[in-house]
């Protein structure tokens, strides 16, 4: 049986080097529930870049901004950051999306860096 997706692995992995893992599958509605636990041996064929930049983003121009916590340009890989969305007066707050895609409509949310992305937030006249 396979799985594939996109993993977090917490440890300073290197390339050509093999790891025993342990699968630890989790509904979404309750991550102390476990439904699955399962033990392979994986081979690391290529490590990520240490870090990747997270571009913001307000749309309209001069209807809002975004803060970034940590702000910063670059983060490292797998690293939470929060994005809060500041609208101007006369604009509310209405979604996220990141590289043009729909992400999310609650402000603030906690981002997961884990390649380059940008993320804008949108808004609109009220």
């Amino acid at each position: 049986r396979s799985l594939g997706g996109t993993f977090l692995l917490t440890e300073d992995l290197k390339s050509g080097q093999k790891y025993n893992v342990r699968a630890k599958l989790e509904t979404l509605v309750d991550r102390t529930q476990e439904t699955d636990t399962d033990w392979s041996v994986i081979t690391i064929t290529g490590v990520p870049p240490a870090e990747f930049r997270l571009t913001t983003k307000a749309e309209p121009i001069g209807a809002g901004r975004v803060f970034k916590e940590p702000n910063k340009t670059r983060y490292a890989y797998g690293e939470i950051v929060k994005l809060t969305a500041d609208p101007y007066s006369g604009h509310r707050f209405t979604y996220w999306d990141v590289d043009g895609e729909y992400l999310d409509y609650i402000n603030p949310i906690n981002f997961i860096v884990l390649a380059d992305h940008t993320v804008t937030a949108h808004f609109e006249r009220i």
